[in-house]
């Protein structure tokens, strides 16, 4: 998910962060805050390996069961692609 200059891996996580610093739901989700998002200054290794990564600590305030497919390797061109993408839709919506 996309938010801001932020690219997080999940939906879920993200709007828990969202709640949690608009103050919408309780402290008993303050651990979701210590996740550190990938940014546009991120280089696209950091961006591949984030994507690809392991569970995160941060991944306890997701659902149990969550469905999802099989990761895959990213190039190097599709980060950059993605990062691309990211940058023409926040001059889109500025």
């Amino acid at each position: 998910m996309v938010h801001g200059d932020y690219l997080y891996r999940g939906d879920h996580l993200a709007n828990v962060i969202m709640a949690v610093q608009e103050g919408a739901i309780g402290s008993e989700w303050d651990r979701a805050l210590t996740h550190k998002p990938v940014t546009f200054e991120s280089s696209p290794q950091e961006i591949r390996e984030y994507l690809l990564g392991g569970a995160m600590p941060e991944c306890s305030v997701c659902h149990e069961k969550v469905d999802s497919v099989e990761a895959r390797q990213l190039s190097v061109e599709e980060v950059q692609q993605i990062k691309q993408h990211i940058r023409q839709r926040n001059q889109k919506a500025a």
